[in-house]
């Protein structure tokens, strides 16, 4: 028989943060072309690495700064101070980086994105539970 577990509304949730950019990590490493370079892209500017995002205007008071601090608490220091450095490397390429989905691969500047997501991934090390 299966047992049920039943979660208190009042329960911490569980967010995936870390996971989500790990994988994401990963994917610019390895130049994922099922992904593509468009993705890899929004994905990390829209939807993973809070600390770029200024949209504080278009939410209610204390919201934005809840989901900037939960999203926070699920990484370490040294895995924030990983994240940083490779946004840092993201900013002064994202510009530059090809978009064409049959020769990013080949792009100079995918390629030390590449590098720098390989780095990041390295910096963070083993994955710890949270």
């Amino acid at each position: 028989m299966e047992e049920l577990s039943i979660v208190s509304p009042d329960s911490p949730k569980k967010l995936y943060y870390n996971e989500s950019i790990r994988g994401l990590l990963e994917s610019i490493a390895h130049l994922d072309e099922m992904l593509g370079p468009d993705e890899m892209v929004c994905l990390w500017y829209d939807d993973f690495y809070f600390p770029c995002q200024n949209d504080k205007h278009l939410y209610n008071e204390g919201v934005w700064e809840r989901g900037q601090k939960e999203w926070r608490e699920c990484f370490t220091q040294d895995e924030l101070n990983a994240l940083a450095k490779f946004h840092e490397v993201f900013e002064q390429l994202v510009d530059s980086l090809s978009s064409d989905p049959c020769t990013f691969a080949n792009d100079p500047n995918w390629k030390k994105l590449q590098a720098a997501a390989g780095r990041a991934l390295q910096e963070m090390g083993k994955q710890t539970e949270k």
